[in-house]
């Protein structure tokens, strides 16, 4: 299967998303305003941050040696049970942790004192969002591509649901709840996807644990901590200077046009997870291997860069359909952050070649680096300019991340 047939099977889920996404932006800015969409941004981050901590990051190492061990069932199956019962004793600890702390731990994230109970909510679904993990990474790996797109659909919807029926009826408080039970929903899904399937059964995830597979995941437990643990709380970082320097709904505005970047970037990462990390983990030869990163960029850059002049130009018009006139302020935040999103899918394409090839050292280096400098360009930005300060400093941080990893990525092609 190449990368256009992916993005085409990719384009049903991505859609369903979009639409899912769309609606969902609709709700908030009617039902909780700007102020309520940084909150959303802060419970997000974290909740990512959490269902990393809880997998041990495995979910991209479950993908990679399924797809290695293709022809090799029972070893296959074995990395799925390590990771299994992993996830199940790292969930487990870190619940039981929100659930002593979760009052000072909801003040962290959300500076506010009304709403402990969402971290308990977030505590009760993790395991099963750690579950969905997991077996999101089992169909990604066996190239189930028809099954993870339903999986992915499914998510989109039940998300949908649940948020719009959650502040409906609670307003934010709904809503921050909603965000972890619709997560943990999807998993039913997921896993009836997966048993459908003539090469999965709920028994292959309790095989037993084995030392040397999961000492091969441990090296994606670092990576995954630096980017799904290390990038969320980098974020809520920069959130916090924004609310600090400039308030909470200057802050829902710059969350407002990330939330655009991701919902039209979902149309690149998708065919990109799903393709790349599996094809580049089966690629050996370097010039092959060259070539399928060019290809990658020969497609996916040109999009990126049509859907950001789109949503530049068509900015007003978006920001009333999507949103509401309290969030007119943010149309002055899209152009550096729409140019630090190509850049950001520029270094993307390079990223998952170090992911592909275990380049954990490298790898971990160049995600800590940037999301440090990350924090410390925003921070920075927000002392000396206006709210757009953080979007300038977002698209520098891009473009200093593309160099270092072209830096690497050809290093490791030439030696």
């Amino acid at each position: 299967m190449n990368l256009i047939r992916t993005s085409l099977l990719s384009a049903a889920a991505v859609g369903v998303k979009v639409i899912s996404m769309l609606l969902i932006n609709k709700i908030l800015a009617q039902l909780v305003g700007p102020g309520g969409y940084a909150l959303i941004g802060q419970f997000q981050n974290g909740l990512t941050a959490l269902s990393a901590l809880a997998s041990a990051g495995v979910g991209t190492g479950v993908t990679k040696y399924t797809a290695e061990f293709a022809e090799q069932s029972p070893r296959q199956k074995l990395v799925w049970s390590t990771a299994a019962i992993a996830g199940f004793l790292g969930s487990v600890i870190l619940a039981s942790a929100l659930a002593i702390f979760h009052k000072p731990i909801s003040m962290a994230l959300l500076k506010d004192p009304q709403y402990p109970s969402t971290i308990l909510w977030a505590a009760a679904c993790l395991p099963l969002i750690v579950l969905n993990i997991l077996l999101l990474a089992i169909l990604n790996g066996k190239k189930a591509v028809k099954r993870l797109v339903a999986a992915n659909i499914g998510a989109s919807v039940s998300t949908l649901i649940t948020v719009g029926i959650g502040a409906w009826l609670l307003g934010l408080h709904g809503a921050l709840i909603a965000l972890a039970v619709g997560q943990s929903i999807s998993t039913a899904v997921t896993l009836w996807l997966c048993l459908k399937t003539e090469w999965f059964r709920l028994a292959d995830l309790w095989l037993g644990f084995d030392m040397p597979i999961a000492k091969k995941l441990a090296n994606f437990t670092l990576m995954a901590a630096a980017t799904s643990v290390i990038g969320p709380l980098a974020q809520v970082i920069a959130r916090n200077s924004i609310i600090e320097q400039f308030g909470v709904v200057a802050a829902g505005h710059w969350e407002a046009v990330t939330r655009i970047s991701g919902i039209y970037l979902m149309l690149i990462t998708m065919p990109l997870s799903v393709y790349y990390l599996p094809r580049l983990s089966e690629l050996h030869d370097k010039r092959a291997l060259r070539s399928e990163i060019l290809s990658g960029y020969k497609i996916i850059l040109p999009i990126a860069v049509s859907c950001a002049l789109f949503i530049y130009f068509f900015r007003d018009i978006l920001i009333l359909s999507l949103f509401t006139i309290e969030f007119a302020q943010m149309r002055n935040l899209f152009m550096w952050q729409l140019i630090g999103d190509v850049l950001r899918v520029a270094a993307w394409l390079l990223s998952f070649y170090l992911l592909s090839k275990t380049s954990t050292k490298q790898f971990i280096f160049l995600e800590v680096t940037f999301n440090l400098t990350f924090v410390g360009l925003v921070i920075l930005a927000n002392q000396r300019l206006d709210i757009e300060g953080a979007t300038i400093a977002f698209a520098l941080n891009s473009f200093c991340a593309l160099l270092a990893y072209a830096y690497f990525v050809n290093k490791n092609l030439t030696e």
